[in-house]
């Protein structure tokens, strides 16, 4: 049975093998992770590595289907793992003095209606017959307040659909002048499933810690784990902050949520 866990990781996933799936980063960036889930799934190469997983007919075992934490767990507990996420997120931002704003990546539309600062990028180019770059898809790049985090939380568990900066207010400018147009997404990860381009390095991340006393958060190994990097901060001043907010992100959702912290 797959339960949350929210708990500092120790190592690397071991599913990915002898493939570091990690781009090379820039000393002066720290990296911690948190383990989001306990359970089978981590087991299960295809779900973290390929976002998939067989599909139910019996006479095809050859065709896959794409599938989300939010598919494998049950409506009640991804709920519970999303408002504790927030609540993780929104309290290490406030422990470690960070601005009280987040600039937020998400795939497709986001509701513009529920923010004032925001930037949305659709973009086709076909890059297989020029062998260079491929862009296709649609991004959106918000400026939200600290505390309307939870106004998004259904981003998280949905094929690592959403990462964060939090920063001071007003930053979104300074963000977007650091991103490229054609590989707008900041990440630690040589691949994951961007809408808007295959093609990624470090070198976006990099611009965008230069701000001001921010930290960045994005999902990796399809919602199983949390990560967050930053310059503004050592790991052991991330693992510090975070230790200290595990137990009150356990009561991130109403009621007595069944989460193991260690």
């Amino acid at each position: 049975m797959n339960r949350i866990l929210l708990d500092v990781a120790e190592s690397a996933n071991p599913i990915h093998g002898t493939w570091n799936p990690d781009l090379v980063l820039a000393p002066s960036i720290a990296v911690l992770d948190i383990m989001l889930i306990d359970g089978p799934l981590l087991k299960d190469a295809d779900f973290i590595t390929d976002y998939s997983e067989p599909t139910p007919e019996p006479d095809r075992p050859h065709l896959r289907r794409y599938c989300a934490l939010a598919d494998r767990l049950e409506a009640e507990r991804i709920d519970e793992l999303r408002r504790a996420i927030v609540q993780l997120l929104v309290g290490l931002s406030e422990d470690l003095g960070c601005g009280p704003s987040w600039i937020v990546w998400m795939k497709h539309d986001a509701r513009f209606d529920l923010v004032e600062r925001h930037y949305s990028i659709r973009a086709f180019v076909d890059g297989s017959t020029s062998g260079l770059i491929g862009v296709n898809g649609q991004m959106s790049i918000l400026e939200i307040e600290r505390d309307e985090l939870d106004d998004f939380r259904e981003r998280f568990g949905t094929y690592d659909g959403i990462a964060g900066l939090a920063v001071p207010e007003g930053s979104i400018h300074t963000v977007l002048r650091s991103l490229r147009l054609a590989s707008p997404l900041p990440t630690t990860r040589r691949h994951r499933p961007s809408p808007m381009t295959t093609v990624v390095d470090a070198d976006v991340l990099a611009a965008v810690l230069d701000c001001e006393c921010s930290v960045f958060f994005e999902e990796v190994d399809n919602g199983t784990r949390l990560r967050l990097a930053s310059k503004a901060f050592s790991t052991e001043q991330l693992r510090t902050a975070t230790v200290a907010r595990l137990h009150e992100a356990r009561r991130a959702a109403e009621g007595v949520l069944r989460i193991q912290v260690t």
